[in-house]
C-alpha cells in the first residue's frame, strides 16, 4: 500500500502589501518600476509572468500607492470604458491577455487610447508578454508592442524559501 501524504488545512490570509513583497532576482524589475510611478515613459505598463508569480501582490502594491481601481478583462465593455477611465486616476486590468481574439479588443483599444488623452495610469497583468498575446486588430497589437513591460521570471529556490518561511508565519 503507498504511503499517503498528510496534509494541514491551516487557515491562510493572504497580505497583498508592499512591505509584504518578497524582492528576488526574478521580480525586481517589475518591483523597481512599480516604484516609480508615475514617472513611467508611458502612462502603461503590462506586467507578464507565471501564474502564482507575484502578479496580484504587485498589482495590490500599484493599487495602494495611485488608488487605482482593479477589474477583470473579462469584465470590461463599451459601456464602461469612459467611465472607467475618466472616474478613475489609475486602473489595473488583470488577465489582460483574455481579450485578444474577443470584442473586448476594441474596449481595450479605446481605453489604452483614453489613458493616453487623460494622462491616467494603467497596470495591465497577464501570463503572456502583450507582443504575444495575438491580437486581431492591428492597431491595438501595435500598442500592445509598444507597451513597457516587465516580465516576473519563475521563482528561484531561495524565493520559494522566502515565500514558505512568510506562509508558515
Amino acid at each position: 500500500m503507498p504511503a499517503r501524504q498528510l496534509t494541514f488545512d491551516l487557515a491562510h490570509r493572504p497580505s497583498l502589501s508592499g512591505e509584504d513583497f518578497l524582492i528576488a532576482p526574478a521580480n525586481v524589475q517589475a518591483i523597481t518600476w512599480i516604484d516609480t510611478w508615475p514617472n513611467w515613459p508611458s502612462q502603461v505598463m503590462a506586467i507578464s509572468g507565471p501564474a502564482q508569480s507575484g502578479k496580484t501582490h504587485l498589482a495590490h502594491v500599484f493599487m495602494a500607492m495611485s488608488n487605482a481601481h482593479l477589474i477583470d478583462a473579462a469584465d470590461i465593455n463599451q459601456d464602461m470604458a469612459r467611465n472607467l477611465v475618466e472616474g478613475n486616476s489609475a486602473l489595473v486590468i488583470d488577465n489582460a491577455d483574455s481579450i485578444a481574439g474577443s470584442a473586448r479588443e476594441e474596449v481595450l483599444f479605446h481605453i489604452l487610447n483614453m489613458l493616453k488623452e487623460t494622462g491616467h495610469h494603467a497596470v495591465l497583468c497577464s501570463r503572456n508578454p502583450p507582443a504575444r498575446w495575438g491580437a486581431s486588430l492591428p492597431d491595438l497589437q501595435s500598442r500592445l508592442n509598444a507597451l513597457l513591460h516587465v516580465a516576473i521570471e519563475d521563482p528561484d529556490e531561495s524565493l520559494l524559501a522566502a515565500v514558505m518561511v512568510k506562509q508558515f508565519t
